[in-house]
């Protein structure tokens, strides 16, 4: 970052389409500062069947892959893993990289191509988003 700070805040998900040297990727970003994990978290607590039935559309699908840090501090630990592994994010990072051999990359079917990934990602995106 040019202010020389080493985060990076998005206190709103964030979708992107980021090019690198040997590989392109997309995704949705999410990393507020602790006091909105804090209510995302309160909001996942009181919303489970919703979130459950959320991620478990986004578990099938197998498009995107979940990364960022997790606190070691577990918050709700009768919550159980699999809610755990959710609530106990810093940030939630939703990636898919692709190698440059996949052509779609240079065609004008791109943008469509995003738009119907993202799609997958848009009910988790909206429900990260309520009440921000």
């Amino acid at each position: 970052r040019a202010d020389g700070r080493p985060d990076l805040q998005y206190p709103r998900p964030t979708f992107f389409f980021e090019i690198g040297v040997n590989w392109w990727r997309y995704g949705m970003y999410f990393a507020p500062k602790p006091v909105l994990l804090g209510a995302m978290r309160k909001k996942i607590m009181g919303n489970i069947p919703r979130f459950t039935a959320i991620i478990n559309d986004f578990n099938g699908n197998g498009s995107f892959e979940l990364e960022g840090d997790m606190y070691k501090r577990v918050f709700y630990p009768e919550a159980g893993d699999e809610l755990n592994f959710w609530l106990q994010r810093k940030e939630l990072t939703f990636m898919h990289y692709e190698p440059y051999t996949n052509k779609i990359v240079y065609g004008e079917e791109l943008p469509e191509f995003l738009v119907k990934e993202f799609k997958i990602l848009y009910p988790l995106y909206k429900f990260l988003d309520e009440g921000l």
